[in-house]
């Protein structure tokens, strides 16, 4: 039995929250007063809008992607982050930081 997140109801309810703090964080960007806070909370209206986007065209978001290239003599490995959530983080962090500080 899936889980109520892999399901179709669950799915559409997940869009809607997401819609709904997009919205909340929209109003909030059009009432910030300085620059920090405006950069950051578009990096998380964008990060939001980004995954809602892979959710509702894949039915999913991929959090990581192992990039892998080989040959004979030559191996490279590397983990690829999902740029949505680089910039949800990013984010965060500069709320964070101008939470912090006081500025």
């Amino acid at each position: 039995m899936p889980g109520f997140r892999s399901s179709a109801l669950g799915q559409w309810a997940l869009l809607a929250l997401k819609a709904i703090a997009v919205a909340l964080l929209w109003i909030w960007l059009s009432r910030a007063t300085t620059r920090l806070t405006a950069l950051s909370l578009g990096l998380i209206v964008g990060g939001a809008i980004g995954n809602a986007i892979d959710r509702f065209a894949y039915g999913a978001v991929a959090d990581f992607v192992l990039f892998h290239v080989s040959t004979a003599s030559f191996s490279f490995d590397w983990y690829v982050f999902n740029l949505a959530d680089v910039a949800i983080v990013a984010g965060v962090i500069g709320l964070l930081y101008e939470t912090l500080t006081g500025k």
